[in-house]
């Protein structure tokens, strides 16, 4: 079974991925559209399937020496996974998904979004008007549409349709926890072993952000979020993403690792686009990968003209997908009244000097990612796809969008994600010790930004219980408990006139 499990890995990933937007459609659209649409996506995910498939495995009849191996590896393989499962358990269980710990304060939001998937029909519609009037007089409104991306929720919030809220979280932690089971074995496929790297860096990845820190030792050990200290940029460890953002990171990584596994040009296509599904942001990180991984496998076949391989690619049914997906939820979230008012060239926004703000940048280049390219340069110097996430990383800083900069910290998680790998490929196979003490020493430093992420939350589920759920001020996007989530869930979340809209006149139900 678990030899089958890793041989349909890419199969298991990509229908993870389609299966959340296909309830989309038929919860979300007019019955056609999410016909069409559905159409299109299970047709592009059969060609996956059948371009994964061109090369099938001969199998060969075992020797008893054969079978004597093949039982001890047996063996191997069954200690490795029920390690790697304790592993992700005590990850994710402190995450706050599954509302079995401590919740950071974005938890306000999310688990409002997630209630109301649960308990509203879809499109969820608020009507204020009706329900209560004092909120529809400072909205402006008595009628509007949810908007936002939360996809990830779909497959949780349709059990909790059935089975209520409480049993919706166990399905979101279970959900979560396999998702994070494929992406371990996605890496270790794409490394030709199974190595305990794989998940060990996966938790503790992180830039050194202890070193942008003032008074370094009294922080060690504080619960506090060390990643803002270069005030207007901030690349998330992975912890952190888990922790405060899931929603968007978890499928983006599943994202991510497929990339490298896949080598049609149009499957490539397929698999990058449905990021903006997810994470609208973190589509801007996976846009120059998806293009170098499409052209490096264009020129790497010799069977056609490169000229008919790329009218074939422009003409796919998986490009029609990417128009689909352009059109439908592009629209969708252009819906909302919320404007990304707080956009542009960094140190312009921020209202500081180029000069000042070359600083802040460099200094967090360095303890973020650049010493880890360094060091792998030697080995990866020659391959274009380490180059586009170098360069990637170095840039994205110096634009924002967002008050919060949601552009910089998700558009670098799909780069960042394959430097990991990079990483974690690095010590695998690296028989340079100096580089893997190098390499070992960033990683043991890094590892106290997650420590403060765990540590935070370990503290307050055993010591501060009463912050467990965090209903507070959110209780539901279309019923907020205070004035500051009524003003927030404006900011953020509400579509108004939406009669008038293009998603809600031509495409939604």
């Amino acid at each position: 079974m678990l030899k089958k499990f890793e041989d349909n890995l890419v199969q298991i990933a990509s229908a993870i991925l389609v299966l959340p937007i296909i309830i989309f459609c038929f919860g979300f659209l007019k019955f056609y559209v999410a016909i069409i649409m559905s159409g299109i996506i299970i047709f592009s995910y059969y060609r996956l399937i059948k371009n994964m498939s061109k090369n099938p495995q001969v199998i060969v009849k075992a020797s008893k020496k054969k079978k004597s191996t093949e039982k001890n590896n047996d063996r191997k393989t069954i200690t490795y996974y029920i390690i790697v499962a304790v592993l992700l358990a005590i990850w994710l269980v402190f995450s706050g998904i599954g509302n079995f710990s401590y919740q950071n304060s974005d938890w306000i939001v999310r688990n409002a979004v997630f209630r109301d998937l649960i308990d509203y029909d879809w499109p969820i519609t608020y009507n204020f008007g009706e329900t209560i009037p004092e909120i529809a007089n400072i909205i402006g409104s008595d009628s509007v549409r949810f908007v936002y991306y939360f996809l990830f929720w779909l497959v949780p919030a349709l059990f909790g349709k059935l089975f209520g809220y409480n049993f919706a979280n166990i399905v979101l932690f279970i959900w979560t926890y396999f998702i994070l089971f494929v992406i371990v074995g996605l890496i270790n496929k794409k490394l030709g072993k199974k190595s305990y790297i794989t998940p060990i860096v996966l938790i503790i990845f992180s830039g050194m952000d202890i070193f942008q820190m003032q008074n370094i030792f009294s922080n060690i050990f504080t619960q506090d979020h060390i990643e803002w200290n270069s005030i207007f940029i901030q690349y998330s460890a992975n912890t952190t993403q888990l922790y405060w953002v899931f929603n968007q990171c978890v499928m983006v990584w599943l994202i991510a690792v497929l990339l490298l596994s896949i080598k049609n040009p149009t499957s490539i296509i397929f698999i990058s686009c449905i990021t903006f599904c997810y994470s609208p942001f973190a589509t801007f990180g996976v846009i120059p990968i998806a293009i170098c991984q499409v052209l490096l496998n264009l020129f790497s076949e010799k069977d056609e003209s490169i000229i008919k391989r790329l009218v074939k690619v422009a003409f796919s049914v998986e490009s029609l997908f990417a128009i689909c997906v352009l059109i439908i939820f592009g629209t969708y979230y252009v819906s909302a009244d919320s404007s990304i008012s707080d956009r542009g060239i960094t140190w312009i926004a921020n209202g500081i000097q180029f000069g000042q703000f070359f600083g802040i940048w460099l200094r967090f280049i360095l303890t973020e990612f650049l010493l880890f390219v360094i060091i792998l340069f030697k080995d990866y110097r020659k391959d274009a796809l380490f180059w586009v996430i170098a360069l990637e990383l170095l840039f994205i800083p110096f634009y924002k969008m967002t008050p919060a900069n949601d552009f910089c910290m998700r558009a670098s998680v799909v780069p960042l994600f394959l430097l990991m790998i990079y990483v974690i490929q690095y010590i695998v196979n690296s028989k340079s010790k100096a580089g893997l003490t190098l390499i070992s020493c960033l990683l043991v430093i890094g590892t106290i930004t997650p420590f403060h992420e765990v540590y935070r939350s370990v503290y307050n589920t055993f010591e501060n219980h009463d912050y467990i759920i965090r209903n507070e001020i959110i209780y539901s996007v279309g019923c907020p408990s205070t004035y500051e989530g009524l003003i927030l869930c404006n900011e953020q979340f509400y579509a108004k006139n939406y009669e008038n809209k293009f998603f809600y006149k031509y495409l939604a139900k």
